[in-house]
């Protein structure tokens, strides 16, 4: 799987705000943002945000669209990995 590297300037504050979390876990939640729009606005399926987000579990994908609060007609339905 090839990558492109983005590289964010994000002020102090804003890291501060994540509890001046590391550098791959911030990575991790900006790829998390993006997903979660593109899900919101239908510009991907479902199997495109489980390979993006590299969610294998059943159920995964669920949980994550709970937690980011993808629900009701948002929701991607059929997660059955």
């Amino acid at each position: 799987m090839s990558s492109v590297v983005v590289t964010l300037s994000l002020p102090d504050w804003f890291v501060e705000r994540f509890h001046n979390s590391d550098s791959a876990t911030l990575e991790r939640r900006v790829l998390e943002a993006l997903v979660t729009d593109v899900l919101r606005t239908d510009g991907a399926s479902k199997e495109q945000a489980r390979r993006w987000l590299g969610l294998d579990a059943p159920g995964a994908l669920d949980a994550f669209c709970k937690a980011h609060g993808i629900a009701g007609s948002d929701a991607v339905a059929g997660d059955g990995a």
